[in-house]
């Protein structure tokens, strides 16, 4: 006996597809795998430096928990070594425009990688075409190069992940899902597996299915701060606020700059009504926030909270703070529209951030931002003309979320 695998599908239509990957992962075992998967192997990858190898290894599990800042540390220590190591800055590319938030800084990367196409494997160029296409917001060309990437490559677990999350940036649920469960077929001890699947139970209204998958995530994971975020975000979605806290508390121990579990804890204060923590929060967040469009959020996070209280200058300062970092952050200048009952720039302003370039860690962005903070009631003014307010104090109903 060299080993045994077994695997467990939702409906029967499932199995054969689920068979296909258990059958190839057992071939690999008995050294059967394809000719393509052995021209595919580590020792492909194009350096001849081994430290160099080292820093990149190490760079791609750090970027795969979302410690970005030390990711990028590692793959600059890989370039020094080797400049023709093409992959290393691919990764750097990687990190910040698709697992981050900065597609313009990723391109010149993904670019200088791909220029190096001599010291890439058919498998690599066909990840920086994928990643390249999601930086430029093509994400049916990316969904596409990931199958494709996929279908040639069945044992490469990091493609179902950024497929599933494309996937899931359209909406497309259940497909990314499916992907998702496809990829422990293979690997079943790939953390970010599970953590993707909880993101998408949570959107699917499925806490406890969703908590289930964040728990295995941190115990594969106990020492990692974005393990305790997760969890934190399940506990969050289904309405187990204190559970929430101290998970993130526990990241945010783990890791105190760790900028993911500031804003999610911010987040969630504010939605508790505990406006001084939130402040204290996103102000926090605004001082390590990697990016400007980050940073921009946390000044949207204090806009909003002051636009609540019925302060509307201070909102309107902020506004023009998160503007100055981020000339696409509309969202408070929207609500302010809206407050002063100013609907044409309302409508103007709803147009412009409907058809705005912005996406969310590598797939298309979330439209929620226009719906969760709802106008809470309507007046009629002169001529019958009904005005949208929101109005300070009041608390509209959350999407997905009480708490």
């Amino acid at each position: 006996m060299l080993t045994a695998e077994r695997l467990v599908v939702d409906k029967p239509g499932q199995i054969l597809t689920q068979v296909d990957l258990l059958s190839f992962k057992l071939r690999t075992y008995l050294g059967a795998a394809s000719q393509l998967e052995a021209n595919n192997r580590v020792e492909s990858v194009m350096t001849n430096n081994l430290e160099a190898f080292r820093y990149y290894s190490l760079g791609v599990e750090k970027a795969n928990l979302l410690r970005s800042e030390e990711a990028q540390a590692l793959f600059a220590k890989a370039i020094a070594l080797d400049p023709n190591f093409a992959m290393a800055p691919a990764r750097i590319g990687y990190v910040v425009g698709v697992i981050g938030n900065q597609p313009g800084r990723a391109k010149p990367y993904l670019q200088k990688a791909f220029q190096l196409s001599d010291r890439l494997t058919e498998k690599d160029r066909l990840q920086i075409q994928a990643w390249y296409a999601t930086v430029n917001f093509d994400y049916a060309t990316a969904i596409d190069a990931f199958r494709r990437l996929v279908s040639a490559h069945p044992l490469e677990v990091e493609a179902y992940r950024r497929l599933a999350a494309l996937l899931k940036g359209e909406e497309r649920f259940l497909e990314a899902i499916e992907v998702l469960k496809q990829a422990l077929v293979i690997d079943a001890g790939a953390k970010d597996l599970y953590n993707g699947l909880g993101s998408l139970y949570s959107l699917q209204g499925r806490p406890d299915e969703a908590i289930a998958m964040f728990q295995r995530y941190v115990q594969l994971a106990p020492d990692e701060p974005n393990s305790h975020d997760s969890l934190g975000l399940g506990y969050q979605w289904a309405g187990r606020c204190e559970e929430a806290i101290q998970e993130y508390e526990r990241s945010l121990a783990l890791k105190p700059d760790f900028e993911i579990a500031i804003v999610h804890l911010a987040n969630l204060y504010f939605h508790h009504g505990r406006y001084r923590a939130a402040i204290e929060q996103y102000t926090r967040y605004i001082k390590v926030a990697p990016s400007s469009a980050e940073r921009a959020r946390g000044y949207f996070g204090l806009g909003y909270i002051e636009l609540r209280r019925g302060n509307f200058k201070q909102a309107a300062r902020a506004a023009a703070q998160a503007l100055k970092h981020d000339k696409v952050a509309l969202d408070l200048p929207y609500l302010l529209a809206l407050n002063k009952d100013d609907l044409s720039t309302a409508a103007r302003l709803k147009a412009e951030i409907e058809k705005r370039s912005t996406f969310d860690r590598g797939a298309r962005d979330s439209l929620r931002p226009l719906v969760f903070p709802r106008p809470v009631h309507l007046e009629i003014g002169p001529g019958g003309r009904s005005h949208s307010k929101l109005q300070a104090g009041h608390r509209p109903p959350p999407a997905n979320l009480e708490c």
